[in-house]
């Protein structure tokens, strides 16, 4: 009756997915920092991102994640209900939580998805999808780098710099 029941998805994906659950079930032979094992780890994908993603992205990550906790952190929270902020301004807040979410949840939820097929693990392909959210999301710090040139500005201009020039020196040998 699963057959019968439509799915707003192209077949060839859905079947896609099926032929690699069945590669995941089965199990292949997994390498990872000088291991061989049978099957493969829950973390795999983490270390891979730490060695593969460029090391001014992840500066630029580090940075996002420092916004927003400077946005939505427990002492500006503070800050806010001693000041009585309004209604509005609450209201702002939980859309701005709401947007945040909307990009963070599909790339966690697909990092921990795949993360948790420990039938083998070797290509880091799998977790890319979750990329393009992730992106966007640290994108913010390009608003900050607007409002404040001299500090994040220069922060993210050299991030940026750092990330571009790491990758082309790694040409054509790249991802």
């Amino acid at each position: 009756w699963l057959a019968d029941l439509p799915v707003p998805l192209p077949g060839n994906y859905l079947r896609g997915m099926d032929v690699q659950k069945v590669d995941f079930e089965r199990g292949l032979h997994s390498y990872l920092l000088g291991r061989w094992k049978d099957r493969g780890w829950w973390y795999y994908y983490v270390v891979c991102a730490v060695l593969k993603v460029p090391l001014g992205t992840w500066a630029l990550g580090l940075l996002a994640v420092a916004l927003t906790l400077g946005r939505w952190g427990p002492a500006v929270r503070k800050k806010k209900r001693e000041t009585g902020v309004g209604r509005a301004e609450a209201q702002r807040d939980r859309a701005g939580w709401a947007d945040e979410l909307v990009l963070l949840a599909p790339a966690v939820v697909l990092v921990v998805f795949v993360s948790s097929q420990t039938g083998f693990s070797r290509h880091f392909r799998y977790v890319l999808p979750a990329f393009p959210f992730l992106f966007i999301w640290i994108s913010q710090v390009a608003c900050a780098a607007r409002r404040r040139p001299r500090t994040i500005g220069v922060l993210v201009a050299g991030a940026l710099v750092w990330s571009a020039t790491s990758s082309l020196w790694i040409y054509p040998h790249s991802m």
